[in-house]
């Protein structure tokens, strides 16, 4: 289960995501709509790790195998 906490972090990282996507690529929505929903994916990780030491490289494995754009 994700703590209040570990949301809250998660939607402040997606947004933040989604802002510098929008100051880098200003003309391009569809972009900052696929950094706001890394953001919000960035620790997915922790869903399937016993340490959270590799969270990210299992999260980055994830999105990989879904064909996801950036990883």
């Amino acid at each position: 289960m994700i703590s209040e906490n570990r949301w809250r972090h998660i939607l402040g990282v997606a947004r933040k995501c989604k802002k510098y996507a929008a100051k880098f690529k200003p003309d391009d929505s569809k972009y900052a709509e696929d950094m706001f929903l890394l953001g919000m994916l960035h620790d997915m990780g922790y869903e399937f790790m016993e340490s959270n030491a590799s969270h990210a490289a299992v999260g980055g494995e994830i999105l990989k195998r879904n064909n996801f754009r950036y990883y």
